[in-house]
């Protein structure tokens, strides 16, 4: 929890910092006489529209791990490195965005993840080795309000919504003796979360954003945090593209159903604007 508060904390503030400088250099940085009441990163681009609707689809490099126990069984660990879940992946697909009317937002990001990976089997169950089929859907949804600040290159949000799971989860186990074990269930909850989200104008083609919140409280598990960091290029209005990264961490666990997993890596977006 406290790494997770310094890296939300470090990204702001470089994020932030930069922004203000690249206002600074672009006031200052030529001879012209400048308006200090005109925006001159914006003043190129078009009138903010009252609603916007923008999607992005994007590839997130995921690493995964943690603890999985199913009713019936013991907790099993996996880790999966971005190389082995590649080689674990049977299905993916990734697509976030926004609607917006002036100073409101709905924020989506929807994840769809299907996995086969093997697992690491405690020498007291009995069996020497199994794998899994983990088949995971997370959906934040997520009502934002933007809040007024006289700076133009700084957008803040803040967000409430709810982060939707629905997991599901087989196990195959095989003993030395050769016999097998299999089961298999499946759970869909929501969690509330929380949040605030930033985009910072660096100049007129380049932007930051940076995006985190935490949620659970014991609702349905008992904690869950996401954040998102990275840099963007907007090639005109509409099209845009971003590298970035993103975790997302979750520890439910309820009627001997455990899903403690955390997912991290680097994320690759490309966006249209409408």
């Amino acid at each position: 929890m406290k790494l997770f508060i310094s890296l939300v904390l470090i990204a702001f503030m470089a994020t932030l910092l930069f922004s203000q400088q690249n206002d600074i250099k672009l006031s200052f940085g030529d001879n012209t006489v400048i308006n200090k009441n005109v925006n001159p990163v914006l003043k190129k681009n078009p009138k903010e529209k009252d609603f916007s609707f923008t999607v992005n689809p994007y590839l997130w490099t995921t690493a995964i791990g943690g603890s999985v126990q199913l009713p019936e069984t013991q907790p099993y660990y996996f880790s999966l490195a971005f190389t082995d879940a590649v080689k674990d992946l049977k299905m993916a697909a990734m697509i976030a965005g926004r609607f917006k009317y002036k100073s409101v937002s709905l924020l989506y990001d929807v994840v769809y993840v299907k996995l086969k990976p093997e697992l690491s089997v405690p020498v007291y169950t009995g069996y020497i080795s199994g794998t899994a089929e983990i088949e995971e859907f997370t959906g934040d949804f997520s009502l934002a309000y933007r809040l007024p600040i006289k700076n133009k290159n700084i957008q803040l949000d803040f967000y409430g919504g709810t982060r939707v799971w629905s997991l599901s989860n087989k196990l195959d186990l095989t003993a030395s003796n050769g016999s097998t074990f299999s089961r298999d269930t499946s759970k869909t909850f929501a969690d509330p979360i929380f949040g605030m989200g930033g985009i910072f104008i660096l100049s007129d083609k380049w932007y930051s954003y940076i995006k985190a919140d935490i949620g659970g409280f014991g609702v349905s598990s008992d904690w869950t945090s996401a954040f998102m960091w990275g840099f963007g290029y907007k090639f005109s209005y509409n099209w845009n593209t971003s590298l970035g990264f993103k975790s997302i961490y979750i520890d439910y666990n309820k009627d001997k159903f455990i899903w403690n997993v955390s997912e991290y890596g680097l994320l690759f977006s490309l966006g249209y604007q409408f």
